[in-house]
């Protein structure tokens, strides 16, 4: 299985972001059911680690907090992003998961956590995009609350990533 963990924002909220999408031969919008944080990129496990994976899932703590929009813009592979604003919660919440996956012999990407929900993939230039995404941006800012961090399965198809939930941990 391919995993991750990640946070999903609400219905509503993806509904409002895609706003933001604009007609481009350029870009490969994600659809509304694609938005999400993710907190930590698991890759390919093995089935029969599942039970062990949710069992260490379950010993994290944390409390609710609120998730805030701050910015757009593009990792170098084309990737464009919003990005959220800093949150200590958040960011402990990360470090919590990471420590907890790395104990159980599960191997991380060894990158800055960047807070971000992925809107679309450029395939050229992406500076022209980004303005655009920072226009329609302007002054709006989304914000959700959390409550739960959510394990999710990822299928590659070719018309783009297939996410289900296979297992969500409610906070505190």
């Amino acid at each position: 299985m391919r995993l991750f963990i990640a946070l999903d924002p609400p219905t509503e909220i993806c509904e409002e972001i895609s706003d933001l999408q604009f007609p481009s031969s350029q870009i490969r919008w994600n659809n509304t059911d694609q938005f999400h944080l993710t907190l930590a990129f698991l890759g390919e496990q093995p089935e029969n680690r599942f039970d062990e994976l949710c069992e260490q899932l379950t010993e994290i703590h944390f409390d609710p907090f609120a998730l805030k929009t701050h910015d757009v813009g593009c990792f170098q592979h084309g990737a464009l992003w919003l990005g959220f604003e800093s949150n200590p919660i958040l960011l402990r919440l990360q470090k919590q998961l990471a420590h907890k996956l790395r104990s159980i012999a599960i191997k991380l990407e060894h990158r800055r956590f960047h807070p971000h929900l992925t809107l679309g993939r450029c395939r050229s230039n992406p500076g022209p995009a980004v303005e655009h995404l920072q226009h329609r941006l302007n002054r709006r800012r989304f914000e959700f609350g959390v409550d739960r961090f959510l394990l999710k399965s990822s299928v590659l198809r070719q018309d783009g990533a297939v996410h289900q939930v296979e297992a969500e941990f409610l906070a505190d």
